[in-house]
């Protein structure tokens, strides 16, 4: 991922000690959850988004990332992936989402633009489909 102007990608062993963070979002947090706990309470972020990236991930695994915050539904990037999740969680139902990054092509779209792939495109968008 790239950054942002103002938006800042660290590292759980470089964190400074802040403790406002409005939002923390964990993609694929079921790889690391001992990791992801310690960075929870560390930094106290006000939400935190756990993005599953499998539907198929052990139940116990599962369980306990859902442990982490069984208030808030966990996200995905598909509808299948939410769906299947769906039949294997408690709690708030999961969600998908489908994260996009903003984009403005150098100049205007005109019909020869238009008809060649990509040249036009306003947004990037992620997703595991």
């Amino acid at each position: 991922m790239g950054s942002r102007p103002g938006v800042v990608f660290r590292e759980c062993k470089d964190y400074a000690g802040h403790t406002s963070y409005d939002l923390v979002w964990f993609p694929s947090p079921e790889y690391h959850i001992p990791y992801v706990k310690a960075l929870v309470d560390m930094m106290k972020p006000k939400v935190v988004l756990y993005m599953a990236h499998n539907a198929h991930t052990d139940q116990k695994v599962l369980d306990d990332l859902q442990a982490l915050n069984p208030s808030f539904p966990l996200v995905t990037l598909a509808p299948h992936v939410a769906k299947t999740l769906a039949n294997r969680t408690k709690g708030p139902e999961p969600q998908w989402i489908l994260p996009i990054y903003p984009f403005r092509p150098a100049k205007g779209c005109g019909l020869q633009e238009l008809q060649q792939v990509g040249v036009c495109a306003r947004a990037q968008g992620v997703s595991d489909v």
